[in-house]
């Protein structure tokens, strides 16, 4: 479907290298992602659901990435690319926090999986928001004693 679109050229933003870019093509297509419904011997299967782009990448290493986004059926190609490009920002910034914070090795998968508050920092126990723009929302500090 993607592989028989028009591919084109498209540059995002300013690199360290330069003007990052690479080819993309985008059709807008119902995806199945709707109600499972038994179908005759087949099966399982699922009907048609939302509208969505579906997107592909072709990078200049050769890697190909594929991509759905369920942006408005006017966004154009520049757009829709550069959106998706922008995640990889969130991405490096929250990869960053987790190692400035301590918690790149952390896996807590439950309120139970955080480590006890008595045997770590006072910021560690509570999960919280942060950006490399805002300090975390759950920094808290000790009192100090006499004050």
């Amino acid at each position: 479907m993607v592989a028989d679109s028009k591919w084109q050229t498209v540059s995002w933003r300013n690199g360290t290298k330069g003007r990052l870019k690479a080819r993309f093509a985008a059709v807008w297509a119902r995806i199945a992602d709707g109600p499972p419904q038994r179908i005759k011997d087949k099966g399982q299967q699922h009907l048609p659901g939302e509208e969505a782009w579906l997107m592909g990448e072709h990078r200049t290493s050769g890697e190909k990435k594929y991509y759905l986004a369920n942006l408005p059926a006017a966004t154009d190609l520049r757009t829709l690319a550069a959106i998706i490009k922008a995640r990889w920002i969130c991405e490096q910034a929250h990869q960053q926090l987790k190692e400035e914070l301590g918690l790149d090795h952390f896996e807590g998968r439950s309120w139970q999986g955080l480590p006890s508050l008595r045997d770590t920092p006072p910021w560690y126990g509570e999960p919280c928001h942060a950006s490399p723009e805002r300090p975390p929302s759950c920094v808290r500090r000790k009192p100090i004693p006499g004050t």
